[in-house]
């Protein structure tokens, strides 16, 4: 049923804070890089809708473009 390909879920829930923390890191360790950076692209696209960080150039002073020059 379950091998050990990247993006199985873990077998059984870890038991305890340092567990979990390494079942995470297991976890993470399997899969491949094309699935990291399709997370990634993810979460960055949530953090834009969810108003966390604006595109470059905009300038308002909200987080995610404070201290950055914009080009005219």
């Amino acid at each position: 049923m379950a091998d050990d390909t990247p993006g199985d879920p873990l077998p059984a829930s870890p038991r305890g804070w340092d567990a979990h923390r390494e079942a995470q890191i297991d976890a993470w360790a399997r899969t491949t890089p094309e699935q990291r950076l399709q997370w990634l692209e993810e979460a960055i696209q949530f953090a834009y809708e969810a108003g966390a960080i604006v595109p470059r150039g905009v300038g308002d002073g909200r987080a995610g473009n404070v201290g950055r020059r914009t080009v005219p």
